[in-house]
């Protein structure tokens, strides 16, 4: 019973529980650490079943006649028998209606001018 009161057992023993606290905590480490891939993990496969049903989707559509039509007709401009195509471009030169022409303060009175000044005009 003296050993157990000697310095040299308190030692080892501290040295055993330190080992003991060391070894617990990298465990929960490395669990907290599985835990989270596990996570990542199962958002990937739900990130991936959502892709899987587009595509699904997707692919069901190829067998739809109405939505080949529809792709064919923006991507290839294709048209039907007895249909015309009317084509409707932008046009590139600016014009300014007729109503809108161009504001201007000279034929007003002076009040009037002062009150289009003071607001911004």
């Amino acid at each position: 019973m003296r050993w157990i009161n000697s310095k040299f057992f308190t030692g080892v023993v501290s040295l055993f529980l330190a080992w003991m606290l060391f070894s617990t905590v990298s465990v929960e480490l490395e669990k907290d650490e599985a835990k989270r891939e596990a996570k990542n993990m199962e958002s990937k496969i739900e990130e991936v079943k959502k892709n899987n049903q587009i595509l699904e989707k997707l692919v069901n559509n190829f067998d739809n006649p109405a939505f080949l039509e529809r792709e064919a007709r923006s991507r290839m401009n294709y048209k039907g028998q007895g249909e015309e195509v009317v084509f409707v471009y932008r046009d590139s030169t600016p014009s300014t209606a007729s109503s809108s022409e161009k504001f201007s303060l000279d034929n007003l009175p002076n009040y009037k001018k002062w009150w289009y000044w003071l607001l911004g005009f």
